[in-house]
């Protein structure tokens, strides 16, 4: 499994002229996908598809177009599972190849709380207890957004199918906390580890059309807060055959 990144310099704007010289980089099929979008559009669209190919060379896949299907998500080559992922100023890709890794998911915010509103809206009452008990001062509301998002991501290749946010139930588990001082601002940084698990009653009916939807049944991801960033991932592996 391999993944990368793109940072982009704090006072970095996506102009015309960046999101064309980005673009020319793709192949034309890819290129064509966004031809209408904003230069933001087409220069994040264009860097983690960049990332993809990379990984993908990596991994000795030739370069190939990576178009979407009617859904928007990405379609990879034969043989490989992945996921792209971007918030302002920065840019992610995850891939694997499927005999190693069943499905993947990743995902990536900027380190904000979300308004009450959106929490109540995405979190079950659990969740949102779950996170009152938490005494780290961190973003853990925008990090169980950003954790179920990569579970929808992982969720998708496997049933063909969007999860809703009432769907699963998740967990979140800090295991570090580092407050970090700049030149003008002290901001801190965690990590840690979240669980997932989708409801039985949508398990329930994808069982028999995606039997290794189960593997959902309980499952866990990781995430950081780190510079103004919530990066969260799950991989789930390839079950193995005896």
């Amino acid at each position: 499994m391999n993944g990368n990144c793109f940072c982009d310099d704090e006072d970095f704007t996506a102009t015309s002229a960046a999101a064309a010289e980005a673009l020319a980089q793709l192949l034309p099929a890819e290129r064509e996908l966004v031809a209408q979008a904003v230069p933001s559009r087409q220069w994040e669209f264009a860097r983690t598809r960049l990332l993809a190919h990379e990984l993908l060379s990596t991994l000795g896949y030739p370069r190939v177009d990576l178009l979407r299907d009617e859904q928007r998500a990405p379609l990879w080559p034969v043989g490989v599972c992945g996921a792209l992922a971007h918030t302002h100023g920065f840019q992610c890709a995850l891939v694997a190849t499927t005999d190693r890794v069943l499905t993947l998911g990743l995902d990536a915010e900027r380190a904000g709380p979300l308004p009450p509103d959106v929490l109540e809206s995405i979190a079950s009452p659990g969740e949102r207890q779950h996170l009152s008990q938490q005494a780290a001062h961190l973003p853990l509301d925008t990090v169980l957004f950003s954790a179920k998002e990569a579970l929808y991501k992982a969720w998708y290749p496997v049933t063909g199918a969007w999860l809703g946010f009432e769907d699963a139930e998740l967990n979140l588990i800090v295991d570090s906390v580092t407050a970090k001082t700049s030149e003008t601002t002290t901001y801190l940084s965690g990590s840690g580890r979240f669980t997932a698990r989708v409801e039985e009653q949508v398990l329930a009916l994808y069982e028999d059309t995606s039997p290794q939807c189960m593997e959902f049944a309980e499952c866990s991801g990781v995430w950081v807060v780190e510079e103004g960033l919530i990066v969260t991932a799950l991989v789930l592996p390839a079950p193995q055959v005896d």
